[in-house]
């Protein structure tokens, strides 16, 4: 028996998952995989800011949170803990790198509470076929996907209108190069919080494409 996932809802029963609705779940595998990318990231910054040596422990703790957001919010409280009892000092250098890998990655959580709607309503909206008014039997291909917003679908309401207009695909893709971006920022935040890095300049923060507002 073919272990090919099916497309139920198809003209022909039993045909596979493939054409549009094959690319449509590449791009969202795509964002699922460099959302990990970016969590992973947090979580070494996480281990560091903790001080403990032994990185076992800190990813212990880590990853007994089920939730992204639960991890985030713990980081977060680990950050502003150190902004508050951490006395900055601009003529020591690796002071104030310490302080500004801070303050950086204050405005990073932020800006991951923000695109992680836009990445929960990607991974977690049902997608269905575009209504055909007439179908072309002789000549027949899979229907655009889109988000289903007929089973009371609030994700899928809000994905639609959030995709007015806008090459589908390529958001998707833009997402997942995006969060990867913000993981690579975390990487050099964690040379400053370790203060292996003795540069004097910060990287900019990777700027949120216009087709993710």
């Amino acid at each position: 028996m073919s272990q090919e996932p099916y497309d139920i809802f198809g003209l022909h029963a039993g045909s596979p998952l493939t054409g549009d609705y094959s690319t449509y779940a590449a791009e969202v595998g795509n964002v699922i995989w460099a959302w990990n990318h970016l969590h992973a990231a947090l979580g070494d910054n996480f281990w560091l800011l903790t001080g403990i040596e032994d990185p076992v422990y800190p990813r212990s703790i880590w990853h007994s949170f089920r939730s992204d957001s639960g991890q985030r919010n713990m980081l977060s409280a680990l950050v502003l803990t150190h902004l508050q009892t951490f006395a900055n000092d601009p003529e020591d250098t690796k002071k104030r790198q310490f302080h500004h890998a801070l303050e950086e990655l204050v405005l990073m959580l932020k800006e991951v509470d923000h695109i992680s709607k836009f990445r929960n309503d990607v991974t977690h909206t049902l997608w269905t076929k575009e209504h055909q008014v007439e179908i072309d039997y002789e000549n027949y291909s899979l229907p655009k996907a889109v988000p289903d917003t007929e089973r009371g679908d609030l994700r899928g309401k809000k994905m639609e209108k959030r995709l007015q207009g806008k090459d589908t695909k390529l958001v998707f893709r833009t997402l997942a190069n995006y969060s990867f971006e913000l993981a690579q920022y975390c990487r050099f935040i964690d040379t400053w919080l370790s203060m292996w890095d003795d540069s004097e300049t910060f990287p900019d923060k990777p700027k949120r494409p216009s087709i993710l507002e």
